[in-house]
């Protein structure tokens, strides 16, 4: 089952930050997931919120202020919201990756940031609750994988990700049960359970068989 640190280790740094990422790897995290969007000057930026308000000291919209303006915003403890270069450049080869498409309309302009990045193609796991995304997305780099986000799944969504060659569908543990697990692994999608926090929780994805959790403490498996 993989550790997959929930915008990095957030439980211990502030989210979606480089100190939360090199938190997630010093504790053994398998997989790093993080969340994109597009700042007013068209730069790739990693921050969950469509504004600034709750994870930094700044007020209004990503997508109204340029990078010179989101690099001068705390986003907790000093650091600041980092760009998705930085971000795969911290990273690196060191741990699997889930890139988030958090909005619509980035997923050409992510197709086109992660060319230099050709190394990493095969420890890159794209995701997102929106469909249209991850079909331009692999439209455009259909060697990577893309995985689908959702909180339920019903006749729309399989629908939906019959259309492509889905590697694992990240799925709300709320949601979770024996027969679904079981239904899902028969159709060879992986499932990650979003998001484990408790040795609760944690008992009951294993019992499941999941195949990943999301965390915001990913040293949760060596409590």
């Amino acid at each position: 089952m993989l550790n997959i640190a929930h915008r990095g280790a957030s439980g211990h740094k502030p989210e979606n930050t480089l100190a939360a990422f090199t938190k997630a790897m010093d504790l053994s995290a398998d997989m790093i997931e993080f969340d994109l969007r597009c700042s007013k000057d068209k730069e790739l930026v990693i921050i969950h919120d469509e504004t600034v308000n709750r994870t930094t000291n700044g007020r209004g919209k990503v997508c109204n202020k340029d990078l010179a303006q989101l690099k001068l915003l705390n986003a907790g403890d000093g650091e600041e919201i980092p760009t998705l270069d930085e971000a795969l450049s911290v990273i690196g080869n060191r741990c699997l990756i889930n890139i988030e498409l958090t909005e619509a309309g980035i997923a050409k302009r992510l197709a086109k940031a992660l060319q230099p990045f050709y190394y990493m193609w095969d420890s890159i796991l794209i995701s997102s609750f929106l469909f249209t995304e991850l079909k331009i997305f692999y439209y455009y780099m259909p060697s990577m994988k893309v995985s689908y986000l959702a909180d339920q799944l019903n006749i729309h969504s399989m629908k939906e990700i019959s259309q492509l060659p889905i590697y694992s569908l990240n799925l709300n543990k709320d949601f979770l049960d024996e027969d679904l697990l079981e239904w899902l692994h028969s159709l060879s999608f992986k499932v990650f359970a979003f998001t484990v926090n408790s040795q609760k929780d944690l008992k009951t994805m294993r019992d499941l068989k999941v195949d990943g959790i999301f965390t915001d403490y990913p040293d949760i498996f060596h409590r």
